[in-house]
C-alpha cells in the first residue's frame, strides 16, 4: 500500500489531548496514531495543548468580524451567533 499525507484538522475549542474533552478529540487522537502506524504521513491542526507524540501544529484561526449589511442578512445566525464579533462600520 502507498504511504499517503493526509491532514486532519480538529476543532480549536479544545486540545487533542488525553484527558479528552469528548469524544470528537478522542476519536481524531485515535485516527491520528492508527493512520500513522499504518505508515501515513498524518498532519494534525489542532488546538495549542494537543499530545506532542502527534506532531500537532496550532493552526491560527482570526475571529470573524461581520458588517452590518451581514448581520442585518436574514440568513446569518441569530445575536447569539454574533457574540464573539465586533461591529464595523460600512
Amino acid at each position: 500500500m502507498n504511504s499517503l499525507r493526509i491532514a486532519l484538522i480538529a476543532s480549536m475549542r479544545f486540545p487533542i489531548a488525553d484527558p479528552f474533552a469528548g469524544g470528537l478529540e478522542a476519536h481524531t487522537w485515535a485516527l491520528a496514531r492508527a493512520l500513522t502506524r499504518r505508515g501515513h504521513r498524518v498532519h494534525l491542526f489542532a488546538a495549542a495543548g494537543s499530545d506532542p507524540a502527534l506532531g500537532a501544529r496550532e493552526l491560527p484561526v482570526r475571529r470573524v468580524v461581520l458588517s452590518a449589511a451581514a448581520r442585518s442578512d436574514t440568513s446569518m445566525p441569530g445575536p447569539r451567533g454574533w457574540k464573539n464579533t465586533t461591529p464595523t462600520s460600512d
